[in-house]
């Protein structure tokens, strides 16, 4: 079995790092100048797509969440349960209890 000192412990990818770093270190200032803003525009862009992708997966956890009360509900109105129980059950208002068993003619 042979054994790759730069493949199987990650050598290969601390010298790439390295050199990279040696290649910085001998920028001039305006170079580096660049580097940085170069380095900030990136996370900035990176942390507000993380945000952007995080508030979405929240939002959607609310709308499965929503839906599935709203199903949960009908299923309540449908076996003959108070409104009380399938608020319980929910945490949906009396008012949206009601107007679910409306729009859906489950009363």
């Amino acid at each position: 079995m042979h054994v790759s000192i730069c493949h199987d412990f990650g050598f290969k990818k601390l010298f790439r790092e390295g050199f990279k770093k040696a290649e910085i270190a001998n920028y001039n200032q305006e170079e580096r100048d660049n580097y940085k803003n170069s380095l900030k525009n990136y996370r900035d862009l990176k942390n507000i797509l993380d945000t952007a992708y995080s508030d979405g997966e929240k939002i959607g956890m609310e709308k499965g969440e929503r839906k599935r009360n709203i199903e949960v509900a009908e299923n309540g109105i449908r076996n003959g349960l108070t409104d009380e129980i399938i608020k319980s059950l929910t945490g949906l208002s009396v008012e949206e209890i009601n107007t679910i068993r409306k729009r859906t003619d489950l009363s």
